[in-house]
C-alpha cells in the first residue's frame, strides 16, 4: 500500500482523532490498523471507520499526546510494509469506488473449485480404475490426496488474505472466562456429563432400528441369541423393551442437562454483570471522562446477555457436536470399517473450513460489538440531551450522525453475515461427497454379500447422525464468535483502571476534625498543563473557607484531589496531620458531604433523593434537611408532595428546585466537612439568602468550603482566599479586609454589588 498520510484531526486530553485518505473505503484496512493499536499499554479503545477514514483513540497513562502520535506512526509504517496493493486516492466519498476485500473475492470460489475437485477425483478414480477403485485403500488413497491438494490450496489462499489473526484474542478471552467461572466447575462438569450422556443415548436410536432390521431379515441376531435370547420374537420384545428405557434415559438426561445449563447462565450472568458494575463504580476518573456511557452499558446488557444466550444453548450444542463425532466414528470403525473412510472423507475439509471460519468471523463480530457499542452511546447522548438538540434546531444534524455510525454497524453485521452464509453451502457440499460415498459404496456391497443389509441401514442411519450436523456447525461457532467477542468486552471494561486505591487507615466519621491541607502539591489532567502547581493551602476545622476566582484556576480540582477522584503528582494532601493517601478512601468520602452545580438526581420520589444521603432516615429528617435547604415549601406543593416523582435526572423540576433538593441531601449526610460547589448559581439572590442564613446553623463546628463566583455566598465566611493562575493565592482575607484592599476581590464585588462596597 502506497500513500495516505496519517495526520492529526482532532486533540483533547486522554482522546485524539487522526484520518488517511488511505483508510476511506477500507474497512479490511482499518480491522488491521485497530488490531496493530489495540494491545499497546494505554490503548483504551480503538475505533476506525472507513466510511470518514478517520480512527478515534481513547489513551491514558503511561502514554502521553506525544507518545501517542509516536505510537500511531509506528502502527501505520507497520501497516503500510503489510498491505501493498495501491489503494485509491479520491476526495469523493460520494462516489468513491469500494476496493474489494481480496479476501472474500478469492477465497470464496477457490474453496467451493477445491471442494468440487474432492468430489471430481473421487470420480474419476472410479471410471478409470473400475472395480479397483471400489476398494477401500485405493478410494482412500484418491481421497487423502484431494484432501491434500485442498489443504494446501486453501493455505496459500488463505495466508495471503487472511486479516491480523483473532485466535490469540479468542483464546485470551476463553482462559479470562474459564478462570472467572471456576467456582462453577463441579456444575459445569455435572451438566457436561448429562449433555454427553443424552447425546449418547440419542445416538443409540440407529443402533437399535439397525438391530431390529437385522432380527428381521437374518430371522435373528447372533449377539442377542449370545444373551440367551434364542427366538427372532423374543429378540423384537426385548428390543422393544430396550428402546423404551433408552428414550426414558435420554428424556431425563436431555431435561437435567437443558436446566442444568441454564441455571449455570443465568447465575454467570449475574454475577458477570454484578461484577462489572461494582468495577465501573471504582473506574479511574480519566477513563470515566474518556468512556462512553452508551457503551459501558451496552457491555452490562447486550454483552453479559449474548454470554448468557451462548451458554444456554451454545455451548451444549458444540459439546454435543463433539460427542456425536467421537462415538458415531468408533461405532462406524467397529461396525462397518469398509465404509468408516467414506463417511470420514469430508472431515478435513469440514474441519479445515471451520478453523478458517472462525480465523475469518472472530474480528468481523469483534468489530460489530464495539459498533454497537457506539452507536448505543451515541442514543443515550442525544436522548439526554435532546433539549439541547431542539433549541440549536440540530435534530437534522443528529439524525444524520445517528444515521452514519448505524450504517457503520449495519456495515460491519453484513461483512459477518457474508462470511457466515458462504460458510454453510460449502460445508454442505463437503459432506455431500462423504454421504453419496456411503450410499453408492455401502449398496454396492450389500448387493455383493459383502455387507449386512441391517449393517448398511445403520450406517445410512449412522451418515445423517453423523454427517448432517456439521451443517449447522457454523452456527455454532457464529454463536461461540458472538460469545467471545463480548467476553472480550466484558473483561476489557473489568481490567479497565480504577481509582487510585485508599491506605489501610481507618477513619471513623465521629474521630474527623475536618482540618484540611495542602502543600506544594502539583496536579496536571494533561502532563505538560498543570492547573495546580505547588499549591500549598490549609483550611482550618471547624471554620468557614470562600475560594473564588476566574474560570481554570482549580477550584474545582482541589475538591476532586480532596475526595480522592484524581491523583496528585508531587506534594501532600492532610486531613487531621494524616496524609490522604494513608487514609481509607472510602471514609475520607464518607467525611464529606459535597454539592456541586451540576449535582445528580436520581429518577425517583423527592423523598429518596433527599433520603439518598443518609441511610435509614427518618422522614423528619428529610423534612428538616428539605427545610434547611429552603426545599420544603416547592415539594408540598407538587402533586404528591415529597412522594412525587421527579422524573429522569430531576428532567420535572426547575434548575434552583433541583440545587435545593440537592443541598438537602448533602445536609441529611451530616458529615463533618461540607463542600459546595456552585451550589446556588441557580438560585435567585434571595433564596439564596435564605439557604445560607438556614446554613448558619449547619456550618457550625463543621469545616465548610465554599466554592463560588457570586460573593455573596461567601460574605460571611472566616477566610476567603482568591485563586489566581495555576491555584496561586493573590489574596486572603475576611470579606471586609479584602473589600478594603481594593484589588481583584475588591474589583468583583464592585460589579456584582452594583458599585456598593459596603
Amino acid at each position: 500500500m502506497t500513500g495516505g498520510s496519517l495526520s492529526r484531526r482532532s486533540a483533547i486530553p486522554g482522546r485524539e482523532r487522526w484520518e488517511s485518505p488511505a483508510l476511506l473505503r477500507r474497512p479490511h484496512l482499518v480491522a488491521a490498523f485497530e488490531n496493530l493499536l489495540r494491545s499497546a499499554p494505554g490503548i483504551l479503545q480503538v475505533e476506525g471507520n472507513a466510511v470518514t477514514g478517520r480512527v478515534l483513540v481513547l489513551y491514558a497513562e503511561p502514554l502521553t499526546s506525544g507518545g501517542l502520535a509516536d505510537l500511531l506512526q509506528a502502527a501505520w509504517s507497520r501497516l503500510l510494509a503489510t498491505f501493498q496493493s495501491p489503494p485509491r486516492q479520491t476526495t469523493d466519498k460520494a462516489t468513491a469506488p469500494a476496493p474489494q476485500a481480496p479476501a472474500r473475492e478469492t477465497l470464496v470460489p477457490k474453496v467451493t473449485t477445491n471442494l468440487l475437485l474432492a468430489g471430481g477425483l473421487v470420480a474419476l478414480g472410479s471410471l478409470v480404475l473400475g472395480p479397483l477403485a471400489l476398494s477401500a485403500p485405493a478410494l482412500l488413497t484418491a481421497a487423502t490426496v484431494a484432501t491434500a491438494v485442498t489443504a494446501v490450496q486453501w493455505w496459500r489462499t488463505w495466508s495471503r488474505t487472511r486479516p491480523e489473526s483473532s485466535s490469540a484474542d479468542a483464546a485470551s478471552s476463553v482462559q479470562k472466562f474459564s478462570a472467572y467461572t471456576a467456582k462453577y466447575r463441579g456444575r459445569l462438569r455435572v451438566a457436561a456429563f448429562c449433555c454427553v450422556m443424552h447425546k449418547i443415548l440419542d445416538l443409540a436410536s440407529p443402533l437399535l432400528v439397525g438391530l431390529g432390521l437385522a432380527i428381521v431379515a437374518t430371522n435373528g441376531s447372533p449377539l442377542l441369541a449370545v444373551l440367551g435370547l434364542a427366538s427372532p420374537q423374543t429378540q423384537i420384545w426385548f428390543l422393544g423393551g430396550l428402546t423404551a428405557v433408552v428414550w426414558s434415559f435420554e428424556s431425563y438426561f436431555e431435561r437435567t442437562y437443558v436446566k442444568l445449563w441454564r441455571d449455570l447462565a443465568q447465575d454467570i450472568q449475574h454475577d458477570l454483570r454484578m461484577d462489572a458494575y461494582a468495577h465501573v463504580q471504582r473506574l479511574s476518573a480519566t477513563h470515566l471522562e474518556s468512556e462512553s456511557t452508551g457503551r459501558v452499558a451496552a457491555v452490562l446488557t447486550d454483552n453479559v446477555n449474548q454470554i448468557e444466550s451462548f451458554l444456554n444453548e451454545g455451548a451444549s450444542e458444540l459439546l454435543q457436536m463433539a460427542t456425536n463425532f467421537i462415538v458415531v466414528s468408533l461405532i462406524y470403525v467397529l461396525a462397518a470399517p469398509s465404509l468408516a473412510w467414506a463417511a470420514l472423507l469430508p472431515m478435513p475439509l469440514v474441519l479445515w473450513g471451520t478453523f478458517a471460519f472462525h480465523e475469518r468471523i472472530g474480528p468481523l463480530y469483534k468489530r460489530a460489538r464495539e459498533k454497537s457499542g457506539i452507536l448505543s452511546g451515541q442514543l443515550v447522548t442525544n436522548i439526554s440531551g435532546v433539549a439541547t438538540i431542539r433549541s440549536y434546531t440540530a435534530e437534522g444534524t443528529e439524525i444524520g450522525r445517528l444515521r452514519g455510525l448505524s450504517l457503520d454497524y449495519r456495515e460491519a453485521n453484513r461483512q459477518a453475515v457474508a462470511e457466515f452464509s458462504n460458510f454453510r453451502p460449502l460445508i454442505r457440499l463437503a459432506i455431500l461427497v462423504g454421504f453419496s460415498a456411503t450410499i453408492v459404496l455401502g449398496g454396492l456391497q450389500v448387493l455383493a454379500g459383502a455387507l449386512n443389509p441391517g449393517t448398511y441401514a445403520l450406517t445410512l442411519f449412522l451418515s445423517q447422525r453423523f454427517l448432517w450436523p456439521f451443517v449447522h456447525l457454523g452456527n455454532a461457532i457464529d454463536n461461540f464468535q458472538k460469545a467471545v467477542a463480548s467476553v472480550g468486552r466484558v473483561f476489557d471494561l473489568l481490567q479497565a483502571p480504577v481509582e487510585p486505591a485508599g491506605g489501610p487507615v481507618a477513619l471513623p466519621r465521629a474521630a474527623v476534625r475536618g482540618d484540611v491541607a495542602f502543600a506544594g502539591v502539583t496536579f496536571a489532567y494533561r502532563e505538560e498543563t498543570p492547573v495546580l502547581e505547588g499549591f500549598s493551602l490549609h483550611l482550618r476545622a471547624g471554620e468557614t473557607t470562600g475560594l473564588v476566582g476566574a474560570t481554570g484556576v482549580g477550584k474545582t480540582s482541589i475538591v476532586k484531589l480532596l475526595l480522592r477522584f484524581y491523583d496528585w503528582s508531587a506534594g501532600e494532601v492532610r486531613l487531621d496531620g494524616r496524609d490522604l493517601r494513608e487514609l481509607r478512601t472510602r471514609d475520607v468520602r464518607d467525611a464529606i458531604a459535597l454539592v456541586r452545580q451540576d449535582e445528580f438526581l436520581f429518577s425517583g420520589t423527592v423523598w429518596e433523593n433527599i433520603a439518598y444521603g443518609r441511610e435509614g432516615a427518618s422522614r423528619e429528617d428529610v423534612v428538616r434537611a428539605a427545610r434547611i435547604a429552603q426545599a420544603h415549601d416547592f415539594v408540598e406543593s407538587l402533586p404528591q408532595g415529597y412522594d412525587s416523582v421527579i422524573g429522569e435526572r430531576g428532567i420535572k423540576l426547575s434548575g434552583g428546585e433541583r440545587q435545593r433538593i440537592c443541598i438537602a441531601r448533602a445536609v441529611l449526610k451530616d458529615a463533618p466537612i461540607l463542600i459546595f460547589d456552585e451550589a446556588t448559581s441557580s438560585v435567585d439572590n434571595e433564596t439564596e439568602a435564605a439557604i445560607h442564613q438556614a446554613l448558619a446553623e449547619i456550618y457550625a463546628g463543621r469545616t465548610a468550603i465554599v466554592i463560588t463566583h457570586r460573593l455573596s455566598a461567601v460574605r460571611n465566611a472566616a477566610t476567603i482566599h482568591v485563586l489566581g493562575e495555576k491555584g496561586r493565592i493573590v489574596e486572603t482575607g475576611t470579606h471586609d479586609e479584602l473589600v478594603s484592599a481594593g484589588g481583584f476581590y475588591a474589583a468583583l464585588w464592585r460589579v456584582q454589588a452594583g458599585g456598593d462596597l459596603g
